[in-house]
């Protein structure tokens, strides 16, 4: 009887490492989880920016990059859709057009899914922008802007990758 409990045991103990070794777990990177903006606002401003989206599974995945609901009207992403192979990385680009001063906050959704499942992972950057100067609306507001008029940006030390810029004004 012993030995009969010692071969199920061990037949129980194999088939749980068997199944443990075709669990395969989705993972997702980007740069930095936040970032925040103070550009001047003069008419239309165009701020061209990315975002560091990162493969570190060892298969191909889809990428979907989307601008949450409240900034659906100024952030076009240019990189919406595209497949990252094992390992790989890509700065995906996108633009934020500005008409008005104010304070906006919101988020860029980036998807990951394993190329043909239905599932995955989403991450959010969030970006918060503190929109200066004089905007469609003609108001001046007090500006937190570099004297050349660049756009200052803030972005705190927080472990990942990291979203790049080139500055608009």
């Amino acid at each position: 009887k012993q030995g009969k409990d010692i071969t199920i045991l061990f037949l129980f103990i194999v088939t749980i490492m068997l199944l443990a070794g075709m669990v395969s777990a989705m993972t997702g990177k980007i740069g930095n989880a936040r970032v925040v903006l103070y550009p001047e606002v003069d008419g239309k401003t165009t701020i061209d920016r990315t975002i560091l989206v990162i493969n570190d599974n060892d298969f191909d995945v889809d990428i979907n990059i989307s601008a949450s609901e409240e900034y659906k009207d100024i952030i076009q992403v240019i990189d919406k859709e595209f497949t990252l192979g094992a390992g790989e990385q890509k700065d995906a680009r996108f633009k934020i057009v500005l008409t008005k001063t104010g304070d906006y906050d919101g988020k860029l959704m980036v998807f990951f899914k394993k190329v043909g499942d239905k599932q995955g992972v989403a991450l959010a950057s969030r970006i918060i922008i503190h929109a200066t100067g004089q905007g469609q609306d003609g108001v001046n507001s007090n500006s937190n802007t570099s004297s050349n008029g660049n756009v200052k940006s803030i972005i705190p030390s927080i472990s990942g990758g990291s979203i790049k810029s080139s500055l608009g004004k």
